[in-house]
């Protein structure tokens, strides 16, 4: 991450928003970059308890159909994969379509205690 630059972070499954309102105020400190926070998540009351306010960061749709360009975000998370989709593996697609081929993923889940779906990802990545 370069000084000064601004980056896109999604988090998919956000939920309240909390972990990724978190994040981005520490990466902001760390790395004296601006970023750009998008909650993905199908429930709008659970989003909407910390975003109302700002609801252009908002992303309502499930994790196998992320509503976003190509190679548009810089960051994914996801800390409760396995919740957004019964299929992972559409998820994980969608996560490299809309991730910058630059960019990173950190993705965890607790579907199946498969190692897979843990740890951090640059660029594409193997959903098999």
């Amino acid at each position: 991450m370069e000084e000064g630059e601004s980056y896109r972070i999604l988090d998919v499954g956000s939920s309240s928003g909390e972990a990724l309102d978190t994040l981005v105020d520490r990466l902001e400190v760390e790395k004296e970059c601006s970023f750009e926070a998008l909650a993905l998540d199908v429930d709008d009351e659970m989003v909407g308890k910390c975003y109302e306010a700002n609801s252009e960061n908002v992303v309502r749709a499930a994790g196998q159909n992320i509503p976003l360009k190509s190679g548009s975000v810089d960051i994914v998370i996801s800390s409760q994969l396995h919740l957004n989709s019964e299929d992972i593996e559409e998820v994980v697609e969608e996560v490299n379509r809309v991730l910058d081929s630059e960019g990173y993923a950190v993705l965890s889940s607790g579907y199946g205690g498969n190692p897979d779906y843990r740890g951090m990802h640059q660029g594409g990545f193997d959903v098999g």
